[in-house]
């Protein structure tokens, strides 16, 4: 029977500098599935202006006031299991110094597993868009155009360029990325040499708050499909600030729903056993999540780079 480890949850970790919580922030639920309430995108209403405030002579009413009502949107969830378990035998387990020794090797193991998972799952939300804009060519001016349309939007937060790290970096040689380089005042390399710019100057010439670059076996090879060319994605997001509102309060991208074990905000709850029948001591993550987009509007995704294009950044 598996027993349950707080213990091995709290055990620190090392992981990449992932992003997809960042994106979509995690929410909470007490039950594995039901309805979630939220705002989706208002356009901007006129306000009523010219109003006659003098009371009418036969009804004393002054003029109406127009009103606009405001209502929900509900989305239905049913959250899925995401497991992750590794195991030892005796004959590895045996080079440590004893089993809790080893229990932690392999619960730094299935925390770094599980919440790999999480990304390639916002990963795949973000990038797998078959509709997804080809401006490989001349990437500058379609960022831009998408970025005026974004800042219209009224949803609290601020705009960032989502990419794999191989992207940024094809990104950088590009011709006409280079030359607004060139024009902000930013100095290139001997040669035109794009390596050293940052994700700070790349930033700056889109006009976005920043640029959030993800692991490549997840936001690359973690998207490549066959016949598809998601690898060569990147995608304009409205991220939310940190603590941001129920999404029943606030317009939002959409949010990670996990179900949450005995009401203690654990995304996943770690466990561990011995397998008898064949002599391996085990620890598994177990969570339960499902991932909901509310306003699809706020992340653009577009194809930035041809993975065709064997151009190197050092030389162009």
């Amino acid at each position: 029977m598996a027993t349950p480890r707080p213990d091995l949850e709290a055990v620190p970790v090392s992981f990449p500098e992932y992003i997809a919580d960042t994106l979509f922030p995690w929410l909470p639920r007490s039950q594995r599935a039901g309805v979630i309430y939220n705002q989706h995108l208002q356009a901007d209403g006129t306000a009523q202006t010219g109003r006659s405030t003098a009371p009418d002579a036969v009804t004393g009413l002054t003029g109406s006031i127009t009103r606009t009502l405001l209502k929900a949107n509900k989305a239905n969830y049913t959250t899925s299991e995401v497991r992750s378990r590794y195991g030892m035998d005796p004959a590895e387990r045996d080079g440590y110094a004893d089993l809790q020794h080893a229990e932690l090797v392999m619960a730094r193991i299935v925390k770094r597993a599980w919440w790999a998972e999480i990304e390639q799952m916002v990963a795949d939300a973000i990038l797998k868009k078959d509709d997804a804009t080809d401006i490989s060519s001349d990437p500058a001016p379609g960022i831009d155009a998408a970025v005026a349309g974004m800042m219209d939007l009224g949803a609290p937060g601020d705009i960032y360029l989502v990419m794999s790290n191989a992207n940024f970096v094809k990104l950088k040689a590009n011709a006409t990325v280079k030359d607004r380089m060139k024009n902000s005042g930013i100095v290139l390399g001997s040669g035109g040499d794009a390596r050293a710019i940052t994700r700070e100057q790349m930033a700056a010439i889109f006009g976005v708050k920043g640029i959030l670059i993800g692991k490549d076996l997840h936001w690359k090879t973690g998207v490549t499909t066959v016949g598809k060319t998601y690898e060569d994605n990147a995608a304009l997001v409205v991220v939310p600030p940190a603590g941001i509102a129920e999404p029943n309060e606030e317009v939002q991208l959409g949010r990670l729903v996990y179900y949450d074990y005995t009401n203690e905000i654990r995304k996943y709850e770690i466990t561990s056993f011995h397998d008898d029948l064949n002599d391996i001591d085990t620890v598994d993550a177990k969570g339960e999540v499902a991932l909901l987009t509310f306003n699809a509007a706020l992340a653009k995704t577009f194809k930035v780079v041809d993975s065709g294009d064997t151009s190197d950044s050092s030389s162009n």
